[in-house]
C-alpha cells in the first residue's frame, strides 16, 4: 500500500530574522529594519531567547545560547538590547525589549546561536548512533514509529535525509558500522529523488518483508566546538553529545587529531597541538579519549576512540589546538579599531610598511575588521614600532577588496622599510579618543578627534567623573589621578572640548553635556590629563612602598597573584612602566613577599619589555596555571628615579619623580658623584660612564643634581629647577653602572670569583650550592656567553666584604642574578672557604661570532682584551675542531670559509693557536702549540732568534730580542707538537716554518723552546766601571773613571744608543793587562790609557751592535739598573743564554767575554749587583754576539 504525505511548513510571512554564522540553524543574530540589518546585544541574554529564535527560524531547539560575539562582530546598527523571552513567544520581536535602537552595546557584544535542528525533525529520529547525524533512521508515519529498510536505501536517501539534519552529506564509512535493529517496529522503504527538502516528502511504502535497518552516517556527524581560545579558530576542544557538551583527553592527540579538527571546523590546517589544559579545564564530561585519526577523516567522530564517556582522563588533560585561520590581520594600538596594522604568516605577527599606504588601503583594513570605514591612514610608526617581520610593502588597494591580502603587493617579507615606517589606520569605529605624552597607553594629556583633527579637552569643570569616563572608554581601568594645567605638557592645534559635565556612567566622553566642539575659553596651559590604573589593574602588596612587592592583578572583581614561571626583569619593567613606578630593579619569585590568597591570574608571562600592559604580553588563559601560591612572583620598582632608553636596566638617560612629575637631570655638573648615587639607588654596582648617546627629552625644563656620592638616593642630593636653551648645551644626563654582579681576580671580566651588589656595598657569593644554572645566569648577564667551568673553593681569592647571598638557587632562565631566589643558611654561615666563581665562554682563547647558536660562526681567537679574526688560507677541519674542543660543541661538520658569518673587524691572524706560558707577560715564555685539542711545547733542537721572531710577530709582539731554550721558562706538560723547527724568519705562522711534524721529536720538556719578545723599550742609567789586580801577595784596586750616563731607546727598526760623561776621563794604568779572544788565546799587552779607552769603547760597541744584530743569535744579555753601581764582569762558563732570568729582576750589565788574564792574574768584579725588584720597565734592551776586546 503507497500513501504520499505532505508536511505544513510555517515560515513568518517575510525574513525578518537571520542567523549569520557556520550554517543556516547557527550563528550571530540578525534583524531586519529600517531597511537594513542589524544585530541584537547580549544583555538578558539567554537560553528562552535562544528558544524563540530557533523556533521562529524552523531550527528546532536552542543547544545553546551564544554571548560576546562568538560568531564575530557585526556592523552597522545594534536593533535590540535588553531581550527578555519566556520561551513562548513566536517571535523575537514579540519579547519584552528597549526600543529599537536603544542600547548601551558595542558590537563585542552580539548575541548568538546554536539551534538543533529544524522543526519538522520531531517527524523523524536517528537511534544508537554517537551522535545526532549517525545512527539507525525511524521516521514517524501514520501515527506511530516505523523503522525505514535498507531496501532500495542509497545515495539519494543520504543527500536528502544528511540535508535534513543540518549534517552536512553522507559519509561512506570506512568499516561496517552496527546501530542494532528495531525488530519490533514496522518496516517502511523510502524512495528519494535527491531534492527533496525532507525524507517526509520522499514516496514512503510499507515493507511487509523482513529487512534490514537503514543507517545513517553524515559528514558533520558531530557538533564540534572550540573554547576558550583567542578566536573560533583556536581553543579546547569539545563536542556535543547526549545533550550535553564534553572535553576530549590529550591521549594520543597529536597533528592527526588536531587536522581533523581544523577541518571540520572550517578553520584550515592545524598549526600547533594544546596538552594539558592548555586552553583551560573543561567542566562536566570527557566525552571521548585515545582518538586515533589518519588525518583524513572529515569528522572527528569518524576517528576510532573509546566509546562516548569511556575514558582514564580528568580535565587536567584536555585536548586543544590552534588553526590556521585563526585572526589575520589585528591593529595593535588604543583600541580594536585603530593601531598600528599587523598581519599573521608563517606562525608570527608582523607589520606593513607605509609605502603607498593610503585611504583606499585603510578601508580594506577597517573593513575586514568590522569596524566601519576608515577616518585616517597613518604612517611612519605613527601607533608605535613593531618588531620582528615586515610582512607587506607596496600594498595597492581598489578600496572594494574582501581583504588586504587581496590587494596587490610585495611577496611577503619582501620590502625595502624599517620599522620607522609601519602603517597604522584610525577607523570610523575606533574610539576619537587618545592619552599622549604619558608614562604608558593609560596616562597622558586627553585628546578627542573631531573633523579629521585630534584636539585636547580643556580642563575648566574637570574632574573625577570626567577621567573615570576617560579611562573606561580607553579601557584602561579606573581613574587613579586627575591632571590639570598641561600637566602632561601642553598639545598643539584645536581645544576641542570645554565645560564637560560627566556624571561618572558615560560610555565615552563624548556623551558627556559639554560646550560645542571647538568653542573654549581656555588655551593649551589647561590641558587636562589623567592617570588611569591600567588594563588589567594592578597592585603591588607587602613590600616596602607602593612600588615594591608581590603583584596582583584584578580580574572579574577578584585580585589574583601572578605565577613566576618565565618571570624575568622583561615582565617587571612591563609592570613597574604601568603603575608609573620608576625602572625596574629585580623581578622577585618564589613569594619573595609572601604568598598571596584567592586566584592565581596569570602564568608563563613572557614579555618583550616594551609592552604598555600585561595582558599585551604572551601569557597563559587567565586563571589558568601549575603553580601554588609559593610561586607568586613579585617586583622591586626604582619608585622615584628611572634609566630611560638604556641598553639594559642599568643604563640610560636619568629622569627623576619629583612632585607627582617625572623630570631629566640636566647634564649641567653631572659627575661621578651623581652617577655614583644613580647606580647605587638603582642597585647597579659602581658608575662606568656619566656620557653615553639615549636621546633627549622634548620638555627643556628639568632639575641640576649635585650629589657629595654619598647619599642613598637622588632625591637627598640637591635640586634646582633648570630650563635649557638652544644655547647652553645642557642635555640630559645619562649614566652607565657596571651591573650589580662582576667577576673579579681572574684573567679576564669573564672569568673570576663573582661578586654581588647589594645594599650599596659589593661582596662575595657563597660556593656551598653554587651550581652550572646559577652560573649560567651569571654569564648571561654579563655577556660572556656560557659556563665552561664553575669553581666553589678559593681559585680566585677570597675577596673582601661581607658575603651577600649565602644561598642562590637560580632556574638557568632568569635574565639577572637579582631574579634568582636568595636566602641565608639557617642556624650557620656560609664556609669561609667556600666562595662562588666561574670561568665562562666568553674567557677562552677562541668565540664563534655573528650566528643563531653558540656552535656556529666567525672564528675569532682573544690576545689580550682584543679578538682577531682568523684567516681561512689553510684552515682544515683538524684546525675547526680545535675550536669545536676548547668550545665544548662536539664535532666540526664544515668550515665555511670567504668570510660567510661575515666579515670582522681589527687584525687576521694564521689558523693555528699558539701562546707563551710562565713568563711575566704575554709577549715572553715557553712557547706551546695547540694542536688536536691540546696544547704541547715545541723542542729547542735548530731552536734559533728567526724562529723566535716569527712567533713573536704571530702573536703581535713585535720582535724576539732571545729564544731561550733547555726549558728556560720551565717544563711544560703534554706532548711535544714540534721539533728541528727552522724558520727564514719571514714565515706568517711558526707552522710554515721547516719541522719534523706534528709530534715528531726526540726531545724531552728538559728542551722546551722559549721566547723573549720585545715591543719598544727605553731606558736611561748611570754605570761605573772598576778593575782590580790580583798579585801573589795583595789586590790593587784601579778605579777607572768617572761615571758615564747611558740612554737606550728602542723603538723597532729604529735603535738610538748615546753616550756622555760630565767629567775628563781619569785613567790609571796598570803594568799590564790581557784580554783573551778566546779560552786558549790571550791578547798583547796595551797601555792603562788603552785600558780606559776600551772601557768607552765597550759601550759605543754595544750601542752598535744593538741596531744592526737584531736577527742574529748571541751569547750576550745587557741589563740595567736604576741605582748607580753597575759593574763589568768576566764568567768563563756563562756560554748561553741560560743566563738570563727575566723572572731574577737582576740589574746589572753582563759580558760574555773572557775575563782579564795576566799570568793568573783575574780581573773580578768587587761591587756586589743590586738588584731592584721595581725595575720591571728597563730590565732588557737587545741581544749582542759576545764582545771580543784586542
Amino acid at each position: 500500500m503507497t500513501s504520499n504525505h505532505a508536511f505544513i511548513l510555517l515560515y513568518p510571512e517575510c525574513e525578518k530574522v537571520r542567523l549569520v554564522g557556520p550554517s543556516r540553524c547557527s550563528g550571530r543574530v540578525e534583524l531586519y529594519h529600517n531597511d537594513h540589518w542589524g544585530t541584537v546585544c547580549d544583555d538578558q541574554w539567554g537560553t528562552a531567547n535562544a528558544d524563540v529564535a530557533c523556533r521562529e527560524l524552523n531550527c528546532g531547539t536552542a543547544i545553546e545560547a551564544k554571548r560576546g560575539a562568538f560568531f564575530g562582530e557585526g556592523k552597522d546598527d545594534i536593533w535590540l538590547d535588553n531581550v527578555q523571552c519566556t520561551g513562548s513567544e513566536p517571535s523575537i520581536l514579540k519579547c519584552q525589549h528597549r526600543p529599537f535602537g536603544d542600547n548601551n552595546c558595542g558590537h563585542g557584544e552580539d548575541a548568538g546561536v546554536i539551534c538543533l535542528g529544524k522543526t519538522y525533525l520531531k517527524h523523524l529520529r536517528i537511534m544508537n548512533g554517537s551522535n545526532r547525524c549517525n545512527g539507525r533512521v525511524e521516521i514517524f508515519h501514520d501515527g506511530r514509529w516505523k523503522r525505514v529498510c535498507s531496501s532500495d536505501w542509497g545515495k539519494e536517501q543520504g543527500d536528502v535525509l544528511c540535508q535534513e539534519l543540518n549534517c552536512g552529506t553522507p559519509a561512506t564509512p570506512t568499516e561496517e558500522l552496527n546501530f542494532g535493529s528495531a525488530t519490533n517496529l514496522v518496516g517502511v522503504k523510502a524512495t528519494c529523488y535527491g531534492n527533496e527538502s525532507s525524507i517526509a516528502l520522499c514516496r514512503i511504502q510499507e515493507f511487509k518483508e523482513n529487512c534490514l535497518d537503514a543507517s545513517i552516517v553524515c559528514t558533520n556527524s558531530k557538533p564540534i566546538r572550540l573554547m576558550n581560545g583567542t578566536n573560533r579558530c583556536s581553543g579546547r576542544v569539545e563536542v556535543f553529545y547526549d545533550g550535553q557538551w564534553g572535553t576530549v583527553c590529550d591521549d594520543r592527540w597529536g597533528l592527526q587529531e588536531a587536522t581533523v579538527t581544523c577541518r571540520e571546523m572550517n578553520c584550515g590546517s592545524a598549526l600547533r597541538v594544546k596538552y594539558k589544559a592548555y586552553f583551560g579545564r573543561g567542566s562536566d564530561q570527557v566525552w571521548l579519549d585515545d582518538l586515533q585519526c589518519r588525518g583524513s577523516e572529515k569528522s572527528l567522530s569518524d576517528c576510532p576512540h573509546r566509546a562516548f564517556g569511556e575514558h582514564d582522563c580528568d580535565h587536567s588533560e584536555d585536548a586543544g589546538v590552534v588553526c590556521s585561520e585563526c585572526e589575520k590581520v589585528r591593529l595593535v594600538g588604543p583600541s580594536r579599531c585603530s593601531g598600528r596594522v599587523e598581519l599573521y604568516h608563517n606562525d608570527r605577527w608582523g607589520t606593513v610598511c607605509d609605502d603607498q599606504w593610503g585611504t583606499a588601503n585603510a578601508d580594506v583594513a577597517c573593513r575586514e575588521l568590522n569596524c566601519g570605514t576608515a577616518i585616517e591612514a597613518k604612517r611612519g610608526a605613527f601607533f608605535g614600532e613593531g618588531k620582528d617581520d615586515i610582512w607587506l610593502d607596496d600594498v595597492q588597494c581598489t578600496g572594494s577588496e574582501p581583504s588586504i591580502l587581496k590587494c596587490q603587493h610585495r611577496p611577503f617579507g619582501d620590502n625595502n622599510c624599517g620599522h620607522g615606517e609601519d602603517a597604522g589606520v584610525i577607523c570610523l569605529d575606533s574610539k576619537p579618543i587618545r592619552l599622549m605624552n604619558g608614562t604608558n597607553q593609560c596616562s597622558g594629556r586627553v585628546e578627542v578627534f573631531y573633523d579629521g583633527q585630534w584636539g585636547t579637552v580643556c580642563d575648566d569643570r574637570w574632574g573625577l567623573q570626567e577621567a573615570t569616563v576617560t579611562c573606561r572608554e580607553m579601557n584602561c581601568g579606573s581613574a587613579l589621578r586627575v591632571k590639570y594645567k598641561a600637566y602632561f605638557g601642553r598639545g598643539s592645534d584645536q581645544v576641542w572640548l570645554d565645560d564637560l559635565q560627566c556624571r561618572g556612567s558615560e560610555k565615552s566622553l563624548s556623551d558627556c553635556p559639554h560646550r560645542a566642539f571647538g568653542e573654549h575659553d581656555c588655551d593649551h596651559s589647561e590641558d587636562a590629563g589623567v592617570v588611569c590604573s591600567g588594563n588589567p589593574p594592578l597592585r603591588l602588596v607587602n613590600g616596602t612602598n607602593r612600588c615594591s612587592g608581590r603583584l596582583e592583578v584584578l580580574h572579574d572583581g577578584l585580585w589574583g597573584t601572578v605565577c613566576d614561571d618565565e618571570w624575568d626583569i622583561r615582565d617587571a619593567q612591563v609592570v613597574c612602566r604601568a603603575l608609573d613606578c620608576g625602572s625596574p630593579q629585580a623581578a622577585k619569585a618564589g613569594a619573595f613577599f609572601g604568598q598571596g590568597t584567592e586566584a592565581i591570574w596569570l602564568d608563563d608571562v613572557n614579555c618583550i619589555g616594551n609592552e604598555t600592559s600585561l595582558l599585551h604580553c604572551q601569557h597563559s588563559t587567565l586563571g589558568e596555571s601549575n603553580c601554588g601560591h609559593a610561586e607568586d612572583a613579585g617586583v622591586v620598582c626604582s619608585a622615584t628615579i628611572r634609566l630611560l632608553n638604556g641598553t639594559d636596566q642599568c643604563s640610560g638617560r636619568v629622569q627623576l619623580s619629583h612632585g607627582e612629575h617625572w623630570s631629566s637631570a640636566h647634564n649641567a655638573n653631572w659627575g661621578m658623584n651623581e652617577a655614583t648615587v644613580v647606580c647605587r639607588e638603582m642597585g647597579c654596582g659602581d658608575p662606568a660612564k656619566v656620557s653615553g648617546s639615549f636621546g633627549q627629552s622634548s620638555e627643556t625644563r628639568g632639575y641640576k643634581v649635585s650629589c657629595s656620592g654619598r647619599e642613598n638616593s637622588l632625591s637627598q642630593c640637591t635640586l634646582r629647577e633648570s630650563t635649557r636653551t638652544g644655547q647652553d648645551h645642557v642635555e640630559d644626563a645619562t649614566v652607565q653602572c657596571s651591573g650589580n654582579v662582576k667577576l673579579t681576580d681572574g684573567p679576564n671580566r669573564c672569568a673570576g670569583r663573582v661578586e654581588y651588589y647589594d645594599k650599596g656595598r659589593w661582596g662575595p657569593v657563597c660556593g656551598e650550592l653554587w651550581d652550572l644554572n646559577d652560573a649560567t645566569v651569571v654569564c648571561r648577564q654579563l655577556d660572556c656567553g656560557r659556563p665552561d667551568k664553575i669553581t666553589s673553593a678559593t681559585e680566585f681569592g677570597q675577596g673582601s666584604g661581607q658575603t651577600w647571598i649565602d644561598q642562590i638557587e637560580c632556574g638557568s632562565l632568569e635574565s639577572t642574578m637579582a631574579e634568582c631566589p636568595q636566602s641565608k643558611f639557617q642556624d650557620r654561615t656560609c664556609n669561609a672557604t667556600s666562595i662562588a666563581g666561574v670561568i665562562c665562554t666568553g674567557s677562552l682563547e677562541v668565540r664563534l661570532a655573528n650566528s643563531m647558536d653558540e656552535c656556529s660562526g666567525r672564528v675569532e681567537v682573544r690576545h689580550g682584551e682584543a679578538w682577531q679574526t682568523v684567516c681561512d688560507a689553510d684552515w682544515t677541519l683538524r684546525k675547526a675542531q680545535a675550536a669545536c674542543d676548547v668550545l665544548q660543541c662536539g664535532t666540526a661538520v664544515q668550515i665555511p670559509g670567504n668570510a660567510h658569518f661575515g666579515q670582522g673587524s681589527g687584525s687576521v691572524v694564521e689558523a693555528t693557536q699558539i701562546r707563551l706560558v710562565d713568563g711575566t707577560g704575554q709577549c715572553s715564555g715557553r712557547v706551546e702549540v695547540f694542536y688536536k685539542g691540546l696544547w704541547g711545547t715545541v723542542c729547542d733542537d735548530e731552536w734559533q732568534l728567526p724562529s723566535a721572531d716569527v712567533v713573536c710577530r704571530q702573536l703581535g709582539c713585535g720582535h724576539a730580542v732571545s729564544s731561550p731554550m733547555n726549558a728556560h721558562f720551565g717544563r711544560g706538560t703534554g706532548p711535544i707538537w714540534m721539533d728541528n723547527v727552522e724558520c727564514t724568519g719571514q714565515e706568517t705562522a711558526i707552522t710554515h716554518c721547516m719541522h719534523n711534524g706534528f709530534g715528531k721529536n726526540n726531545c724531552g720538556h728538559g728542551e722546551d723552546a722559549g721566547v723573549i719578545c720585545l715591543v719598544n723599550f727605553s731606558h736611561k742609567g748611570s754605570y761605573l766601571c772598576e778593575y782590580q789586580k790580583k798579585l801573589p801577595n795583595q789586590v790593587i784596586y784601579y778605579p777607572q773613571g768617572n761615571p758615564a750616563d747611558l740612554s737606550v731607546t728602542v723603538r723597532l727598526e729604529t735603535p738610538s744608543i748615546s753616550l756622555s760623561s760630565p767629567h775628563a776621563m781619569a785613567v790609571y794604568t796598570p803594568d799590564t793587562i790581557s784580554v783573551s779572544q778566546a779560552p786558549t788565546r790571550s791578547s798583547s799587552v796595551v797601555s792603562g790609557v788603552v785600558v780606559g779607552l776600551v772601557v768607552l769603547l765597550l759601550l759605543l760597541v754595544v750601542g752598535y751592535l744593538v741596531w744592526r744584530r737584531r736577527s742574529r743569535g748571541a751569547g750576550t744579555v745587557v741589563q740595567f739598573s736604576n741605582s748607580f753601581g753597575g759593574t763589568i764582569t768576566k764568567d768563563i762558563d756563562e756560554r748561553s743564554n741560560r743566563t738570563f732570568d727575566e723572572r731574577g729582576r737582576s740589574t746589572q750589565v753582563k759580558e760574555h767575554s773572557q775575563g782579564l788574564k795576566d799570568k793568573g792574574v783575574e780581573a773580578e768584579a768587587d761591587n756586589p749587583v743590586e738588584r731592584d725588584p721595581e725595575d720591571l720597565a728597563g730590565r732588557v734592551c737587545y741581544e749582542f754576539e759576545p764582545l771580543v776586546l784586542s
